[in-house]
């Protein structure tokens, strides 16, 4: 088991609608629901994610994913991941192209 992480933004402004807050309530089902079903036992959320790969969390959860989500914190060099691997998915195509990368 590894230790814990730091948090991420996986959906930027949410709103909080008192007293139910049924916006939050579905998101955090959405990604337990994909959680509970793909995760290996005693898994993380964080090593999860980090297993499948952002991209595909992003779909799994069936989340919207946009070049706002990208970690650009100039001090977060240790959060990045600095393996020479991508794993691009459709959505992580359309992010690039968004961007002007591609």
């Amino acid at each position: 088991i590894h230790p814990p992480k730091f948090s991420k933004v996986v959906v930027p402004y949410l709103p909080n609608n008192f007293p139910r807050y049924p916006e939050v309530c579905e998101t955090v089902k959405k990604i337990l629901e994909a959680y509970a079903a793909d995760a290996n036992k005693y898994e993380r959320i964080g090593d999860w994610a980090e297993r499948i790969g952002w991209e595909k969390f992003f779909e799994k959860c069936d989340l919207p994913f946009t070049e706002h989500l990208i970690d650009d914190y100039r001090l977060a060099y240790d959060t990045y991941r600095t393996s020479t691997l991508f794993k691009y998915t459709e959505a992580a195509w359309e992010v690039s192209k968004a961007a002007g990368g591609v």
